[in-house]
């Protein structure tokens, strides 16, 4: 689900979820087949609202339509007395019905549905089906429908929320813009488009597709023409973080094609990203520190489990036998502790505000390249140049207020190189503050940790060298020596002062010296002589079956304190049990001698890269 929609504590792959996915689609009447093709195109790509126009069901229908809605929660509308030629509805992931705060729904053909987030971030989708025809009456429905469009956008507007309007306009953008552009009459309903771009809303696939200078690409292909009536207008904000959209053939039951929006959703209608602190948790299992009567326990219900065992079982099955057994029982009786290694992340730049100001100059710079960019700029200037006047204030250098392109009410031709010179250096700007930000988080990370070493180097001195050292040191003292002198006398010395010099003398001559020749006598040059064959039977020794003996030497030499494996099962795990559990895993690795083949979870394992310094 994507991260903008969940209240819940995130983890680090949550928080890499940061693109919304959103489409519509006309049905022309849903049926329980398209119904199943549109979930699970949902389920596919991972799609968070699906919008469906003229679904021609009533909402009773739709309930009972045999399809798998489990994950999924459906919001529809339709008259009930005539619901031909008009319905719509909204397939929303579960995961948002609890940010579902206002639902409305007007004549069978709109859909209005708010959702709130936290920090007071708020979204509205506005999904329409506007009617089709030409006739007095049609005209005047569609009127009525686009000024309750327009009237929910502006209060959207006024109370701060972003906005998505899509659905199936039966209206061309396309006429609009012809009679625009020839200055004639233009007609009431087509005003609507007009309207939307006064609110600032934006019409994301003829910009994705720049089809203000390239070919129109049509959403709705009918018998006698093909046309562009389906739409996505999003507000602003949504359109700057825009990633995809796409214009695609569905499926060929449907005579209208699918329109797709992909947007970065950080700090639009989610909560940005905030430095967490990830912690690695870890359960630990201490035998000294529990008590002696949960120990006996502890033994006396292995030893019980035991008498379940059957040794016709698969190798795999007395594995899993002794494996969930020993869990369920150190679980129970044995003392837990839970570890955590916090991991601290570097606050990524997407969260900072500087990043989205370069992004920003970036996206201006890009516009201004290309003709397309220009005419998208022109059209909106007002806005785009108040967001970068808003830009530089925050920058704080006096310098910037004095460039052309924050001052230029219109953006001139002639001053384009110009503008892309003064944006340059405005992003040089933002870089060295985005840099010298970056460097700060480091340089704090590093005096805190200096400062915590300072406090161990205080209070906790045996950790802080063991820390720093990351090895165990070990040493040998000798506080007595006997040295032989040359007539084969003993002398005993205890004087720490000769004791060292003995020692260091010997050590420099006791292994002779490296640049000699040495005669190797006959018995080592046998040794050493390469062997032609090699007796097989020397190695059927190796798969006898383990002895009691050999077992019970192999387990008191096991070391303790060391980590597990996947299967997070310890040494201590194996010294404490009882003999009687313990002879089963004794059976298990028989077992495994004799049939050679492996429990599926011995052939995993935990590999840990240590990076290995440069000299």
């Amino acid at each position: 689900m994507d991260n903008i929609f969940n209240d819940q504590s995130r983890d680090l792959s949550e928080n890499q979820k940061i693109v919304t996915k959103i489409a519509v689609l006309n049905v022309r009447m849903l049926t329980e087949i398209k119904f199943n093709l549109i979930l699970d195109y949902m389920k596919k790509y991972d799609l968070s609202i699906m919008g469906l126009t003229e679904t021609q069901r009533s909402d009773k229908e739709i309930k009972y339509m045999d399809v798998d809605k489990g994950e999924y929660m459906i919001i529809s509308h339709n008259v009930n007395h005539n619901s031909k030629g008009k319905g719509v509805m909204l397939i929303i992931k579960k995961d948002l019905r609890k940010h579902v705060y206002n639902i409305e729904k007007r004549k069978g053909r709109m859909l209005i549905v708010d959702f709130s987030f936290k920090n007071n971030k708020k979204l509205r989708t506005i999904l329409i089906y506007n009617v089709t025809g030409n006739n007095s009456q049609v005209m005047g429905e569609k009127k009525e429908i686009n000024a309750e469009v327009i009237k929910a956008i502006k209060e959207a507007k006024n109370k701060k929320l972003e906005v998505i309007c899509f659905g199936d306009f039966n209206m061309q953008y396309s006429q609009y813009k012809k009679k625009k552009e020839k200055g004639v009459f233009i007609n009431k309903e087509l005003l609507f488009f007009q309207k939307l771009e006064d609110l600032n809303l934006w019409d994301v696939h003829k910009e994705e597709y720049d089809m203000d200078h390239n070919k129109e690409i049509y959403t709705f292909t009918g018998i006698l023409s093909k046309t562009r009536i389906d739409y996505i207008w999003v507000s602003e904000n949504i359109f700057l973080e825009l990633t995809n959209a796409k214009i695609k053939h569905f499926d060929g039951r449907f005579d209208h094609k699918l329109l797709t929006l992909n947007f970065n959703n950080i700090g639009l209608i989610s909560r940005e990203l905030q430095l967490l602190n990830y912690k690695n948790k870890r359960t630990i299992f201490s035998y000294q520190k529990t008590e002696d009567l949960e120990k006996e326990l502890f033994e006396k219900e292995l030893k019980e489990s035991a008498l379940e065992w059957r040794n016709e079982w698969s190798i795999e099955e007395k594995w899993l036998f002794y494996k969930k057994n020993l869990e369920e029982k150190k679980y129970k009786y044995i003392k837990q502790e839970i570890i955590s290694i916090a991991k601290d992340q570097m606050n990524n730049f997407h969260q900072q505000g500087l990043y989205k100001d370069l992004k920003y100059i970036v996206f201006l710079r890009k516009s201004i390249k290309k003709k397309s960019g220009r005419t998208k700029l022109r059209n909106n200037w007002k806005c785009y140049r108040w967001f970068l006047k808003k830009l530089c204030r925050r920058l704080e250098d006096d310098n910037l207020s004095n460039l052309y392109i924050v001052n230029s009410r219109i953006l001139k031709k002639i001053l384009l190189d110009k503008y892309i010179e003064e944006l340059n250096s405005i992003y040089k700007l933002i870089y060295i503050k985005l840099s010298v930000e970056s460097f700060k988080v480091k340089d704090d990370r590093i005096k805190e940790a200096v400062e915590r070493r300072c406090a161990d180097l205080k209070d906790n001195q045996r950790w802080m060298i063991d820390n720093v050292t990351e090895k165990e040191i070990k040493k040998i003292y000798i506080d007595r020596l006997i040295i032989e002198k040359e007539e084969n006398e003993e002398i005993l010395i205890t004087d720490m002062d000769s004791i060292k010099r003995a020692t260091i003398d010997h050590f420099k001559g006791f292994v002779g010296s490296m640049n000699r020749e040495i005669d190797v006598p006959d018995e080592w040059i046998q040794e050493y002589k390469a062997i032609n064959e090699i007796n097989e039977d020397i190695y059927k020794e190796v798969l006898y079956p383990i002895t009691d003996e050999e077992w019970d030497e192999m387990v008191d030499l096991m070391p303790v304190g060391k980590a597990s494996g996947p299967t997070n099962i310890i040494y201590e795990d194996i010294k404490k049990s009882p003999k009687e559990f313990n002879d089963l895993l004794k059976n298990l690795i028989n077992d495994i001698f004799e049939k050679q083949k492996l429990p599926i979870d011995w052939k995993k394992a935990n590999i840990y890269p240590i990076p290995k310094p440069k000299p």
